[in-house]
């Protein structure tokens, strides 16, 4: 089970780098199909807590039942939102909270925003965090393995269906971070 697992982890960091790879060079396709995104929250939430070895914080799926679908690559988006899930659960003590949720700002936005009660980033960190295999000297509350290629992934896969990244957060306030996408990939009909 170990060596499987370590298997299926390394080919995940593998697909990720070539999906920003042929991202960057202008020659990744996505596939998109309408998504339920309250049920992919579910699903990547439950894999943060399969895959610890520490206890986490809650994570909160605040998400309306009776969201219409949103038409995207719900692969690629799904491995955007465990990075940023993963990313809030390693910086939140287990007595903290990670929330999910999704909000339409104005009439041309659909925000899905993760947050989270952790320790928080001084902004002038922002820019080196978004580089690839940047893992900075963050003090993580929970063990953490990463690469580095989490922010990059997600910030990514949102330009790449239209929308953008943000990040909001200081020393010991926690951190928001919001992928914006256009209003039109809500499906309603």
């Amino acid at each position: 089970e170990t060596i499987a697992g370590s298997g299926d982890s390394l080919l995940t960091l593998i697909n990720d780098i070539l999906d920003i790879t042929h991202a960057n060079a202008g020659e990744l396709t996505l596939a998109e199909a309408p998504c339920d995104l309250r049920s992919m929250v579910e699903t990547v939430s439950a894999k943060a807590v399969r895959n610890s070895d520490v206890e986490i914080a809650a994570i909160e799926n605040r998400i309306a039942a009776d969201m219409p679908p949103l038409h995207i690559d719900a692969t690629r988006m799904g491995r955007a939102v465990e990075h940023l899930i993963a990313n809030a659960v390693a910086a939140t003590q287990a007595d903290g909270k990670v929330t999910v949720s999704a909000d339409c700002e104005d009439r041309d936005w659909i925000c899905i925003n993760i947050r989270d009660t952790g320790i928080g980033i001084p902004a002038e960190r922002f820019a080196q965090l978004m580089q690839p295999f940047s893992t900075g000297d963050v003090n993580w509350q929970n063990h953490s393995e990463g690469a580095g290629l989490g922010l990059t992934y997600a910030r990514v896969v949102a330009l790449l269906h239209g929308g953008g990244f943000e990040m909001d957060s200081a020393p010991g306030a926690g951190t928001l971070i919001s992928i914006r996408l256009p209003a039109n990939r809500l499906r309603t009909d």
